[in-house]
């Protein structure tokens, strides 16, 4: 007999996806070690338990996916996930607590367990599905067989999750809005107001306005892709890289096409304008800025692989270094050597994202006194280390 908790281990040791052995539909073994807060809800595993075929997948409502493989002769059930397209955020990792019902005391250790799960494709994780239940129960399938038996399930736990709230509040207007709330919310992205944009949604909530019943799935559709256009260009504006910002893009729009029904479109553009926002907001160039701090953040912005400090900001715009220190904690909120360091972690976290350059290299590269130094900062900074994000980004 196959040692499945041996099996499981191996498992979560090649993918890095959490793996959970059930027996009879109670928890044998699950990799990695964790507490119960990050366990796979009751209501997923039930979905995924009740489909009759050998093998599936549910998509949750903060669109992530967990898959099941059943070993039916043993009564056992291999549960694997969660799996999501993009790294999560602080944003998502909001709604996945919600969803969870986490402890608030152990944020950070909840948060840390979902921000180490790699990245992985829908389509590359269904493969992996196959491949996992052809090795198990010896029965070949195709991805379209997964589909079928998961489909309804999917759409139907979406629906009765969001449907209700989503007519009552309305939030159909965000994609059916006219002209001047169309402005202000590209204009929040754009400066990555995540406090504005929440106003503007409470406001659209609370208007009542008509829902446009007459359009169906795919004109919904339409208007999310012409509209995620329009918040992609409006985050590259404010600051956020145009490479992640079109990656952003072509994962928000494969991910509309597998949505079944309105209110969850919906959703997801809430979901779509928080993410942008949220990451604009953690990018910022300032470009509305009075010269003297738009000249220094764009010598900072420019000068990330040079050791620069505050004087040399200083010197470059002629200023006094004491006065243009004053100047950026007032009208910022914010210390500029902690602003220097901030800028040259996020460069070292997109070339970690987008290069092939070493740890080493990248620490050299943006002048960190040393590896363990660029380590330590980015753990600080973004509560993951550097080899754990960029094995997330690259799986």
């Amino acid at each position: 007999m196959l040692d499945f908790t041996k099996y499981c281990e191996y498992l979560y040791q090649t993918f890095y996806i959490p793996v959970y052995l059930y027996e009879h539909n109670n928890l044998k073994v699950c990799y990695p070690e964790q507490n119960t807060d990050t366990l796979p809800p009751l209501s997923y595993l039930s979905q995924l338990w009740d489909t009759p075929n050998s093998v599936s997948y549910t998509m949750t409502p903060f669109h992530s996916y967990y898959g099941c493989i059943k070993i039916e002769q043993y009564d056992y059930s291999l549960v694997i996930g969660p799996i999501n397209d993009i790294p999560y955020t602080a944003e998502s990792i909001q709604d996945i607590c919600k969803e969870f019902s986490a402890d608030f005391s152990q944020m950070e250790e909840f948060s840390s367990f979902f921000y180490n799960i790699p990245t992985q494709n829908l389509d590359v994780f269904m493969n992996s599905l196959i491949f996992i239940n052809f090795t198990l129960n010896n029965v070949q399938c195709t991805t379209r067989d997964i589909s079928a038996c998961t489909k309804g399930r999917i759409k139907q736990s979406i629906h009765q999750q969001y449907s209700t709230d989503a007519y009552l509040n309305k939030e159909e207007e965000l994609l059916n809005n006219n002209h001047a709330m169309e402005t202000e919310m590209f204009h929040y992205v754009e400066t990555g107001n995540m406090d504005g944009l929440g106003v503007l949604t409470d406001r659209v909530k609370k208007a009542g306005i008509c829902i446009n019943e007459s359009d169906n799935l795919r004109q919904v559709r339409n208007k999310f892709i012409a509209k995620i256009a329009l918040i992609s260009r409006a985050a590259i504006k404010g600051g956020l890289a145009p490479s992640i910002s079109y990656q952003l893009y072509d994962v928000y729009l494969e991910h509309v096409e597998r949505i079944t029904d309105i209110p969850s479109i919906s959703y997801l553009f809430g979901q779509v304008l928080r993410d942008y926002t949220h990451r604009v907001k953690n990018s910022i160039s300032f470009p509305k800025l009075d010269n003297i701090l738009y000249q220094a953040i764009q010598f900072i912005e420019e000068n990330t692989n040079k050791k620069i400090a505050v004087a040399d900001v200083a010197n470059h715009i002629g200023y006094n270094r004491s006065h243009l220190s004053r100047k950026f904690s007032k009208e910022l909120g914010r210390n500029l050597s902690d602003f220097i360091k901030e800028r040259k972690l996020e460069e070292g976290k997109d070339l970690l994202a987008f290069s092939d350059k070493s740890i080493s290299e990248i620490s050299a590269y943006l002048c960190f006194s040393s590896q363990s130094h660029f380590q330590k900062a980015f753990k600080e900074q973004f509560n993951i280390t550097p080899h754990v994000f960029r094995k997330s980004v690259l799986v």
